[in-house]
């Protein structure tokens, strides 16, 4: 991890991918916090060589490379762990029963999955975000076989761990390791572990020997990292690492990165089942593609200051119709009036009754959007409801004209729900707001039967009555009656007049 990327808080567009699996930290099972160990704070390395190999010796040493082993021989295991970088944090779990294994990831954007058994054609992946799941199969798609790829590098991999070990012993030969005290008896995360602590120091190294640890000297992050300690956690039981803690300074700023493990377990293990249900790779990728999309925008808003910050949210909340965006802006005046533009842009007073110091201005202007008088009777000063109903007034005759021009009914709209109408009339075939002033007659007909099998109810913010089959069939019947009785009634009349002139 280079110094660069933690003077980058916004993640760019074409680093979602690897963003959205691997959180806020490049991972490396349970040994994390070694990946400092490739960066240092030297000031021009003067000549020389430090040959110290009895720095492997020591019992700390000995039993820091053993976790190491240990770590590269795991086959049948189930890990859960977290990891924090400078406190934004993210959860991993996995698990192998040595042919099938499975990993998961979960952190602010959601949580990504993938099902392993080596055959792409039934490996698995799948996507959590913003409440919704979908899965589909990795396949010979190289966009889900990348995202794959990036999945099974969480999984504890032999080389990955020889490779630290390696590292470690040649930082311990250099001298750029200093222990500190001896090994400490703790209790960490419910592990009984044994406490390592040491120091980084690259001063002394040559240019050859930082260029063996993979370093080099031309680095910018070697002016810029200091006081770089590390401590590790290993399990009395198990000999792995239980909890890692690597803290620096960048520039004088002080940073951490921590790994602490809550589940660990190694030999007979269940992994879980991949899922049945999978959707086709081109839906994946869609849905994978918005939710990075989202999720960029959300923390680049995030990650600007002041008023920057407040205007970002403001237009991303508008845009996603989502109250919970505004909430997100730091100066509480800001927020409210987020949420005020945002009720009164999609006509939803509910957004009002979230807000303190807007509340009332929110109601006004709903109310004037949707030419609801009915919105300010929820007003909590009572004072400004003749201003609300002026509002609430002007708005409708506003849309009344707009409606009137775009060929549309000139009616306000007067509901939102079902439970804002009511039936009028003695059958019920009147179907209006259930607090409406208007008179309706008690008039019935011969269809009246069919309107108690309709509901009336609120349509796309009117109320209307319903009239489904049953009301249809219903009419049927009756004109099928009324029809009867028309001949009939016909029917007699020419048989009476025929009857007349027979007489005559």
């Amino acid at each position: 991890m280079k110094a660069d990327e933690h003077n980058s808080k916004a993640p760019k567009k074409n680093d979602m991918a690897n963003y959205l699996i691997y959180g806020v930290a490049i991972v490396v099972v349970a040994i994390a916090a070694i990946i400092f160990m490739g960066q240092g704070a030297p000031q021009a390395p003067p000549a020389g060589s430090i040959n110290n190999t009895k720095a492997i010796d020591t019992p700390m040493a000995k039993l820091l490379l053993a976790a190491f082993d240990r770590g590269a021989a795991l086959g049948n295991y189930y890990l859960e762990y977290y990891i924090s970088d400078n406190g934004a944090a993210s959860n991993y779990t996995m698990a192998s029963d040595g042919n099938f294994s499975w990993s998961n990831v979960k952190g602010p954007f959601g949580a990504v999955e993938g099902y392993f058994s080596g055959n792409n054609s039934t490996d698995t992946i799948c996507l959590a975000y913003a409440g919704t799941t979908k899965c589909t199969l990795v396949g010979s798609n190289n966009n889900t076989q990348r995202i794959a790829a990036n999945l099974k590098t969480l999984l504890p991999d032999r080389r990955t761990y020889q490779s630290q070990k390696g590292q470690t012993e040649k930082l311990l030969q250099f001298g750029a390791i200093a222990f500190e005290g001896g090994l400490v008896g703790e209790t960490v995360q419910g592990f009984s572990a044994k406490k390592i602590t040491y120091s980084l120091d690259y001063q002394n190294l040559t240019v050859q020997q930082l260029s063996a640890i993979g370093m080099s000297p031309g680095d910018r992050s070697l002016l810029t990292l200091t006081d770089q300690k590390v401590s590790f956690w290993i399990d009395d039981k198990t000999g792995l690492v239980v909890k890692s803690l690597a803290t620096y300074k960048n520039s004088g700023a002080a940073f951490k990165y921590e790994t602490a493990y809550s589940g660990l377990a190694v030999g007979s293990t269940q992994v879980p089942q991949r899922p049945n249900s999978t959707i086709s790779t081109s839906e994946f990728l869609k849905f994978y593609s918005e939710s990075e999309s989202d999720y960029v925008a959300k923390e680049t808003c995030g990650a600007m200051n002041g008023t920057d910050k407040s205007q970002c949210f403001k237009g991303l909340a508008l845009d996603k119709k989502d109250l919970g965006l505004c909430m997100r802006i730091d100066n509480a005046v800001e927020q409210e009036n987020c949420g005020l533009i945002l009720a009164q842009a999609t006509g939803d007073a509910r957004i009002c009754s979230s807000l303190k110091l807007f509340k009332d201005d929110c109601y006004i202007n709903v109310a004037g959007k949707m030419g609801d008088y009915e919105i300010c009777k929820q007003l909590a000063n009572a004072t400004r409801t003749a201003e609300c109903a002026k509002a609430a007034g002007d708005g409708g005759k506003k849309l009344a004209a707009e409606q009137s021009l775009n060929g549309q009914p000139t009616t306000p709209k007067n509901c939102k729900v079902d439970a804002d109408c009511l039936a009028f009339g003695a059958s019920k075939q009147y179907c209006a707001q259930k607090n409406t002033t208007q008179k309706f007659g008690n008039e019935t007909s011969d269809f009246a039967s069919c309107f108690a099998k309709t509901e009336c109810g609120c349509d796309e913010g009117y109320c209307k009555t319903r009239k489904n089959d049953t009301y249809y069939e219903c009419v049927d019947a009756v004109e099928t009656d009324l029809l009867r009785g028309y001949v009939m009634q016909i029917a007699n009349q020419t048989l009476i007049g025929n009857g007349s002139n027979r007489s005559k």
